[in-house]
């Protein structure tokens, strides 16, 4: 968790919104100490023998000013804050202590390194829970039409993100898995990489995957947080929704989901 902290602590500092942020509260600085020189609300140096150079006054208020605007916005942004695109070593230092963790998406993009840090996750104890779309249900042939590129290519995806968790999965003990997999048939409204205590939350645009665009990023402390947790949780209920893939059955899962439509 200290990782992350710096991850973020970095990501905010650098971020435009911190940058104008900073600007902004500078600029309060310095007007507050012009209004206060014009209206003589400063205390004069003269009856305290004080021998203050203007320029250092100046620098202290916008010192001031950056030290208040700093606190407000790293703790306004710890509970919730928007970045491009999902940064895959965030959620792996996410997904190392938590208790449960949660991806819904059409498919993976880069499966190999998903599956491993969920397997990771889940040998740590944490129930892996993944939910995508059935690779022939109308609803993914209705999300291959918003992408850049013909013929079965979502369906394919959906496969090699499978066969990547099946990959990694088969390590783990079948009689101690707390790894589930499903499919379902209902449009996917965004995409999630979750934990129990942060949510990495992307959006379907035309044209390309979610996890190359905004990003909401929500921390437990926010409700919104809760909100997307329990929107998981229907779909992952939904009558429509597949039972659990039985990984460790090849030939098993891949009838599976031929059947499932």
């Amino acid at each position: 968790m200290v990782t992350m902290f710096f991850r973020s602590l970095i990501k905010r500092i650098r971020s435009d919104g911190f940058k104008t942020h900073l600007l902004f509260y500078s600029l309060v600085g310095v007007a507050s100490f012009l209004i206060a020189m014009s209206r003589d609300l400063l205390v004069k140096r003269e009856g305290l023998h004080l021998e203050i150079p203007i320029w250092l006054l100046v620098i202290g208020c916008m010192i001031f000013a950056i030290a208040v605007a700093s606190v407000i916005w790293l703790a306004w942004s710890r509970a919730f804050r928007l970045e491009r695109g999902l940064d895959l070593g965030d959620f792996k230092t996410a997904a190392e202590d938590a208790r449960e963790v949660f991806v819904l998406n059409t498919f993976i993009p880069e499966p190999e390194r998903v599956a491993k840090i969920l397997l990771d996750s889940a040998k740590k104890g944490a129930t892996v829970r993944v939910l995508m779309l059935g690779p022939y249900a109308k609803e993914a042939m209705f999300r291959e039409a918003t992408l850049p590129r013909k013929g079965a290519g979502i369906r394919k995806d959906i496969y090699a993100t499978i066969e990547a968790l099946e990959k990694e999965f088969n390590d783990f003990p079948k009689e101690k898995s707390n790894i589930k997999i499903r499919l379902c048939s209902l449009w996917v409204p965004f995409s999630m990489y979750s934990t129990n205590k942060i949510a990495f939350v992307g959006f379907f645009f035309v044209g390309g995957l979610a996890v190359h665009g905004p990003q909401l990023i929500i921390r437990q402390k926010n409700p919104r947080h809760s909100d997307f947790i329990q929107q998981f949780e229907a779909l992952w209920k939904d009558k429509t929704t597949s039972p659990d893939l039985p990984l460790h059955d090849y030939e098993g899962w891949r009838k599976q989901i031929h059947e499932y439509r």
